[in-house]
């Protein structure tokens, strides 16, 4: 029996010989693809972390993009506010000068009856003698020149 259990064994030995070698070859090939696998996940995880960082600034971006079409719709309703403004501003003053004008017009048509109240009234004193005119028409001549100037004073304070 002992030849046969020494023949069992080196034969267990020469099988173990022979695996041993290729156990070591496995497992050497076994580390170096996890070796391998370590370094493109190591890749892979700085790859990852990079695209992190891109997605953080694009966020960044983005809310800085949103930040600016707010400021952009603000600055166009401040736009859009002021336009409408203007049209008022404008309304009013092409209102304003045409109150101007009209004023203008009743101050060149006081001016013309002045001076047409004027002509008759220095035509009526002409047409008068010295002689027979009387306190009281010249009193009431004068009365009616500073009532017309003063009219036009009036007037004229109004326009400006």
């Amino acid at each position: 029996m002992s030849t046969e259990l020494d023949g069992l064994k080196s034969e267990v030995n020469e099988q173990n010989n022979f695996m041993i070698p290729s156990l070591k070859e496995m497992v050497e090939m076994l580390e170096s693809d996890n070796q391998s696998k370590d370094e493109e996940i190591k890749l892979i995880k700085a790859n990852l972390q990079k695209k992190d960082q891109e997605i953080a600034s694009l966020k960044i971006k983005l809310v800085g993009m949103d930040s600016n079409n707010s400021q952009m719709d603000h600055n166009q309703n401040q736009i859009e506010q002021f336009q409408s403004q203007i049209a008022v501003l404008q309304q009013q003053l092409s209102e304003l000068k045409n109150q101007i004008d009209d004023k203008n017009l009743e101050i060149e048509v006081l001016k013309h009856d002045h001076q047409e109240e004027l002509k008759n009234l220095i035509t009526q004193k002409q047409e008068i003698p010295d002689n027979n005119q009387t306190d009281g028409e010249i009193e009431k001549l004068q009365n009616i020149i500073s009532q017309l100037q003063q009219d036009k004073s009036e007037l004229t304070i109004q326009y400006y």
